[in-house]
């Protein structure tokens, strides 16, 4: 069975902050800073993609 990774973003006009939070390990992991670009948040989910390899992904706004 697969279980869900949550993935927080905070967003703001210069820079993105990025975590994510897995019911299966219980921790928040994989936390990052980047600049306010949407290619660099389009590689960041790929890496959570590869990261978490077979998880479903849900992504918040905060």
């Amino acid at each position: 069975m697969n279980s869900i990774v949550y993935v927080g973003m905070d967003v703001h006009k210069e820079q993105y902050t990025f975590c994510c939070y897995s019911y299966k390990t219980d921790k928040v992991e994989y936390k990052q800073t980047i600049p306010s670009d949407y290619k660099l948040v389009l590689k960041y989910m790929e890496q959570v993609r590869s990261r978490y390899e077979g998880e479903s992904y849900i992504c918040l706004r905060i």
